[in-house]
C-alpha cells in the first residue's frame, strides 16, 4: 500500500508533539502529513494541558491525539479512527483550524479508501452484520438482566452444596448395588417410570440419592431432557414446604431450559414484574406448563418425610403435590425416598412403578466398606494400625457392622465415639456399652458434653432445634458470646476466637456446612431434641 500511496507514510522528521514545534516546524509552511498512533477518547473537552500530559503518561503506547466523538466506538465494531488536529488541548483551545482540519482528515480518508484493496474489504463485515450483531449482543444482556430479575424476585433455594456435601462424605463404591440393579435400569429406560426407595432414619437414603443424581448427571440422562432435585430437610424451613420446593425447582428448570422461561416470564409480568408474590397454587400451574414446553425431566426428591404433609390439598403440602403429579400426564421420570412412615405410606402406597426398602441385606456391605477406608485412613485410628494392633482393628469392624443393623448414621457416631480410645481396654469396653439406636446414641452424647462448656452447647442446641433456617457462623459466635449474668449481656470481647470450632460443643449433634458458613444440627437430630 505504501508503495502505490507513498503519501500516507509517516515523516522523517521528528516527531509531533503537544508544544509549539518552532518555525520550521510550522504547518503553515508544510504540507499536512499522517501520523499513526494512539487516539484517546473521552466523554468531555480537554482543555487542560496537566491533564492532558497526565492522560499521555498513563497510556501505555504513544498517545497522538485526544478527541470525543469517537468514545466507546471501539467496543461496539472494528473501526479505523481518522482525526485532523486542530488545537493543542489546552488552555488557548479554539475552533480556528477545525474546518481545514476536518477537510483534511476527510481527504485522507478518500485517499485510505482508494489505497485499500478490495478483497479487504469484502473480508470485513458489513454495517448491517455489525448492527445486527450488536442487536443481538444487547438483547442478550437485557435478558440476562430480566432473568436476574426473575431469579432474584423467585428467591429459590439452590441445594448444590447439600449435595456435593453428601458426595464428598460418601465412600467410593456406595450404592453400586442400586446403579446395577434391574429397577433403576427400568427407570432409566422408561419414560413415566417412578420409583419409592424407603427405609429407616439412617439407613443411607441420602446417600443413595446422591449416588442416583451423579450418576445421571455423569452419562445416564440424555442430552435433550432435564435433572432437577431437592434434598428436603426438617432443618430448614424453606426446604419443607410446598411453595419452596416448587420455587427451587423451577429456578432449577429455568437455569437449564431457554424454552421454559417464557412460562416464567410471563408469571413475572403478571405479578407487576416482581411487584408480588405468586402463589403456590401459581407456581405449581408454572411449573407444570414449564415441564410441558421442556418435553422430559427427571426428578428426584430426597427425604420427603421430612416436608410439610398438608391436609390433602396440593396448595397445602409436598406429599399431595406428589401424588397429583404422579398421576399426572407430565413426562417425569420421579425418583422418591424418604422412610416408610404412616404418612407416607397414605400417598404413595400403589401409586409409583416400583418401591425398593433398603434394608440389612443391602446397604450391609456398603456400611462394611465404610467402616474399613474409615478405620484405614483415619488419622485418630492411625494407632491401631501399627504392628501387633491389626487384630483389634478387625475387632472393631466386626462389632460395628454386626450391631449397625443397617443404620450408616449410628455407625458414623459410634466411630467417631471410638476415636478417642487411646489404649485396647477402654476401646473394648467402649465396644461392649456402645448404644442401641440413635436415640440412646444422641443421649451418650449429651452426657458426655464437659461441664465447662454446658451451658453454652446447650444454648447452642436450643436454638438451632427451634430455627426455621440454618444459623450462619457468625450469628452462633454472637449467640455464644451472651452471657445473661453480665451487664452489658453481649461483649464482643467474648467471641470465640476460630468459629470452626464451634462443633466441637456438641460432636455429632452439629455440623458446619463445607461451602456455606453455616451451622444446622445434624440430619435425625431435631426430632430428639425437640423432646429432649
Amino acid at each position: 500500500m505504501l508503495r502505490r500511496s507513498p503519501r500516507l507514510a509517516v515523516p522523517d522528521d521528528d516527531d509531533p508533539a503537544f508544544v509549539y514545534q518552532g518555525a520550521h516546524n510550522d504547518r503553515l509552511f508544510k504540507s499536512s502529513a499522517p501520523h499513526y498512533g494512539i487516539i484517546a477518547s473521552g466523554n468531555s473537552v480537554m482543555k487542560n494541558s496537566f491533564c492532558r500530559d497526565e492522560i499521555s503518561r498513563q497510556i501505555d503506547e504513544r498517545c497522538i491525539c485526544l478527541e470525543m466523538e469517537a468514545a466507546g466506538l471501539m467496543n461496539t465494531f472494528p473501526c479505523l479512527v481518522i482525526r485532523g488536529i486542530c488545537d493543542y488541548a489546552d488552555s488557548h483551545k479554539n475552533n480556528q483550524w477545525q474546518n481545514y482540519a476536518a477537510a483534511t482528515a476527510a481527504a485522507f480518508s478518500k485517499e485510505l479508501l482508494q489505497a485499500i484493496d478490495a478483497v479487504d474489504v469484502s473480508k470485513s463485515p458489513n454495517m448491517k452484520q455489525i448492527v445486527d450483531e450488536t442487536n443481538q449482543g444487547v438483547q442478550q444482556l437485557n435478558n440476562n438482566k430480566l432473568l436476574q430479575d426473575i431469579m432474584s424476585w423467585l428467591s429459590p433455594c439452590y441445594l448444590w452444596e447439600t449435595h456435593n456435601s453428601t458426595l464428598e462424605n460418601r465412600q467410593d463404591g456406595t450404592g453400586k448395588w442400586f446403579l446395577e440393579s434391574n429397577t433403576y435400569a427400568s427407570w432409566k429406560e422408561n419414560s413415566k417410570y417412578s420409583i419409592w426407595i424407603h427405609g429407616k432414619p439412617g439407613c443411607g437414603k441420602t446417600t443413595v440419592c446422591s449416588t442416583i443424581i451423579d450418576d445421571v448427571i455423569h452419562g445416564s440422562m440424555h442430552p435433550s431432557c432435564l435433572l432437577v432435585f431437592l434434598y428436603f430437610a426438617a432443618t430448614d424451613n424453606r426446604r419443607q414446604s410446598l411453595d419452596g420446593a416448587i420455587r427451587s425447582l423451577i429456578g432449577q428448570l429455568c437455569s437449564q431450559s431457554e424454552d421454559s422461561r417464557t412460562e416464567l416470564k410471563a408469571l413475572f409480568s403478571s405479578h407487576g414484574n416482581g411487584a408480588r408474590q405468586p402463589s403456590t397454587r401459581s407456581l405449581c400451574q408454572a411449573f407444570e406448563s414449564m415441564v410441558q414446553c421442556t418435553g422430559e425431566i427427571w426428578m428426584v426428591l430426597d427425604a420427603l418425610d421430612e416436608c410439610e404433609t398438608g391436609k390433602g390439598l396440593r396448595s397445602q403440602g409436598v406429599m399431595p403435590w406428589v401424588k397429583e403429579l404422579l398421576e399426572s400426564p407430565l413426562s417425569i421420570r420421579l425418583l422418591l425416598t424418604c422412610r416408610g412412615e404412616h404418612k407416607t405410606r397414605l400417598y404413595l402406597e400403589g401409586s409409583t412403578s416400583s418401591r425398593m426398602t433398603l434394608g440389612d441385606e443391602l446397604v450391609g456391605e456398603d456400611i462394611r466398606a465404610y467402616v474399613h477406608e474409615t478405620l484405614s485412613t483415619r488419622e485418630t485410628f492411625e494407632r491401631w494400625r501399627r504392628k501387633g494392633y491389626e487384630s483389634i482393628q478387625r475387632e472393631v469392624e466386626e462389632n460395628l457392622v454386626a450391631k449397625a443393623n443397617g443404620v450408616f448414621r449410628w455407625v458414623a457416631l459410634q466411630l467417631d465415639s471410638l476415636q478417642h480410645c487411646q489404649d485396647p481396654a477402654t476401646l473394648r469396653r467402649e465396644l461392649n456399652a456402645l448404644p442401641d439406636d440413635l436415640a440412646n446414641t444422641y443421649a451418650a452424647i449429651l452426657r458426655k458434653i464437659p461441664k465447662r462448656s454446658e451451658e453454652q452447647s446447650i444454648r447452642l442446641l436450643q436454638f438451632l432445634a427451634f430455627s426455621e433456617r440454618p444459623l450462619r457462623v457468625k450469628e452462633v459466635v454472637d449467640l455464644l458470646a451472651v452471657d445473661l449474668k453480665e451487664k452489658p449481656m453481649f461483649n464482643p470481647n467474648n467471641r470465640m476466637p476460630i468459629p470452626e470450632e464451634i462443633a466441637g460443643y456438641c460432636s455429632g449433634l452439629v455440623v458446619i456446612g463445607s461451602a456455606l458458613p453455616q451451622v444446622q444440627s445434624s440430619q435425625f437430630c431435631p426430632p430428639y431434641l425437640s423432646t429432649w
